[in-house]
């Protein structure tokens, strides 16, 4: 790329580095992308970004504040946002200009657990239309509206029975996918008339799941007896779809993200493990060409023009952001280009531990753990989550303290097909707890005499799996930092929020594991953790309720000293889940910094 990305004026008062860009939307014809940024100190903001040949220039910036991750924007005509906040009973609607000059279209009501909400989703350009509109109403059917600054700023256009995914826009209309028990209709909808007619599908295919669209050419998965196949329909047509021919193996779950504006490649990002790859697939030829990608972590996300495609990643050393592909690419040619340079950060590799049921990946930053002076696995939360191979700034402040970090995907981490994560399926704190030991075992005996044995370090599930490691072999381990633990799973689904108890049903937590450690209930193991112990955890978390923390932290103090060293305990009373910082400034991740690098019994 000719050149980096520029920060207009107003928006140049940013100094932290962004660490996070999620929620990544582009408009249909990709000249501008929104999204969600939070940076080193725990500070987020909405960005509006304009994708020029020259470079992505951030156009203006809007702080969140405390409900961050309840506030959702979609980039609109004239290089503005529509940004949707939320209050108790009520949702907001305020579009937002590059000067900041923010204008109230309206507010609506909304009832218990978000009933009634208002989707905003892209519109196609018409005059006047700023966005459309979706809102399912408790008899189970959906209207559309049309999003605009006039008084009427919500206008109803059609109201259809069931569900609507989506949309997405195919020329000047807009094309969801309608849910209901016969399965997923693919519906056009014209937005000035309100009409609303099926997608014709060829001969002998059932109803297909809506992917991007490039021009007039909408992109769809086709249902077939291994699961989708992919295929590209041209709506005005006579339904005779072009199947793109079988991939073959891409080394991990595909995500197809954007199709070219003349609808003849699609681009996937295929998730292989702790890297991202990005393949580009040619729908006359078939051929499957491979993007150079060096070591990195892409948003399933992409914006594609004809200056090229757009997408946000990040590196090791690259914090996230913007990235093109030139517009020829796709046929072994392409490169991505960056539209920041790598900065001066430690870098990051892969590596691979036996463990009981094969191979663990495990991405490690600072110097060679055979010989480094001190060494922390640091578990992921989730469970289903994992690993990846992009920008960690907490990661870099371990490897700063002089700590180096290794990060592993053990079994139950996504990313690695349904045998390895569905493996603790029923069996929370069972193949994954064996893992970790398996790797602090491997690494405890290749580090040898006179070194610290390794710490752990985990957040959320990852705490809860950490302190089961240090419970069951307190021998292996010199001090372990357990972020936002909960006891076990049953004592966490009373309370938990609807969207942890789907987690915890769709993967059976609160099955008990028998086997000699027993139910993985951290009160019950309490007496095993005689290792030093930090705990921290935010008195905001809706996630793990605080209590769970609290009530570790005094069954600790009531069994006494029995050799062990009191526990630390940290509570912010201003955070949420995410109660320690990512830099080395944040007071907590400076006491998570001098625990682990106090120097005791933890040497060999």
């Amino acid at each position: 790329m000719s050149a980096p990305a520029r920060v207009a004026p107003e928006a140049a008062a940013a100094t932290a580095t962004v660490t996070h860009r999620v929620n990544v939307r582009f408009t249909p014809d990709a000249a501008l992308a929104c999204c969600l940024a939070t940076d080193e100190r725990g500070t987020s903001a909405l960005e509006l970004w304009s994708l020029r040949r020259t470079g992505p220039v951030l156009c203006h910036r809007e702080p969140t504040g405390a409900d961050a991750n309840s506030t959702l924007a979609l980039p609109v005509p004239g290089g503005r946002m529509l940004v949707i906040g939320y209050e108790p009973a009520a949702q907001t609607f305020d579009l937002i200009s590059t000067g900041g000059q923010r204008r109230r279209l309206g507010r609506t009501c909304v009832g218990a657990n978000g009933a009634g909400n208002l989707r905003l989703v892209a519109a196609p350009r018409l005059p006047g239309v700023l966005a459309l509109g979706v809102r399912a109403h408790a008899d189970g059917s959906s209207t559309v509206y049309r999003i605009s600054e006039g008084p009427r700023w919500a206008e109803p256009v059609v109201t259809v029975a069931g569900p609507l995914a989506g949309p997405t826009v195919v020329g000047n209309r807009a094309l969801f996918t309608r849910l209901g028990p016969g399965g997923r209709v693919p519906m056009l909808l014209d937005v000035r008339s309100g009409e609303v007619c099926p997608l014709r599908l060829p001969d002998g295919y059932g109803a297909g799941l809506v992917l991007p669209c490039g021009g007039d050419t909408v992109l769809l998965g086709l249902p077939v007896d291994a699961g989708h196949r992919l295929a590209l329909v041209d709506p005005a047509g006579a339904g005779a779809a072009r199947l793109l021919p079988e991939a073959g193996d891409l080394g991990g779950p595909v995500t197809p993200v954007a199709v070219d504006p003349g609808g003849t490649r699609v681009a996937l990002v295929v998730a292989a493990g702790a890297r991202s790859r990005l393949a580009i697939a040619d729908a006359g030829s078939g051929e499957v060409s491979e993007v150079d990608l060096p070591m990195a972590s892409l948003v399933p996300s992409a914006g594609w023009s004809a200056q090229g495609m757009w997408l946000v990643g990040s590196t090791p050393t690259r914090p996230p952001g913007f990235a093109r592909l030139s517009p020829g690419a796709g046929h072994g040619s392409g490169q991505l280009s960056w539209a920041e340079p790598d900065g001066d950060w430690h870098p990051g590799r892969v590596e691979s531990f036996p463990g009981p049921a094969g191979p663990i990946e495990t991405i490690g930053y600072g110097p060679d753990w055979h010989t480094a002076r001190r060494v922390v696995l640091v578990l992921h939360g989730g469970p289903r989550e994992h690993w990846r191979s992009g920008f960690e700034r907490s990661f870099q402040s371990l490897v700063d303290a002089g700590i180096t970090v290794l990060a592993p995907n053990q079994r139950g981490s996504t990313g690695y097909g349904p045998a390895h994560e569905l493996a603790i399926a029923g069996a929370w704190g069972g193949p994954d707890l064996a893992d970790i030991e398996a790797i602090g075992r491997t690494v405890d005996a290749a580090r040898g005499p006179g070194r610290d044995r390794p710490a752990l370090l985990g957040t959320s599930y990852g705490a809860y799996l950490a302190l089961l490691a240090a419970a069951a072999a307190p021998g292996l381990w010199s001090r372990c930092v357990a972020v936002a633990p909960f006891l076990s799973a049953q004592r966490l689904y009373p309370g938990a929020a609807r969207g942890v108890r789907a987690l915890i049903d769709r993967l059976d937590g609160r099955q008990p594991v028998t086997d000699a450690l027993g139910p993985r209930d951290l009160v019950r193991l309490a007496p095993a953790l005689t290792l030093p112990l930090l705990v921290a955890h935010g008195a905001l978390d809706q996630t793990v309720p605080v209590s769970h923390s609290r009530e570790l932290v005094d069954e600790l103090v009531r069994i006494g000293d029995r050799g062990r060293p009191a526990p630390v305990y940290l509570e912010m009373s201003d955070r949420g889940h995410a109660a320690v910082g990512e830099h080395p400034d944040d007071h907590a991740m400076s006491a998570v910094l001098r625990f682990l690098t106090t120097s005791d019994e933890g040497r060999r």
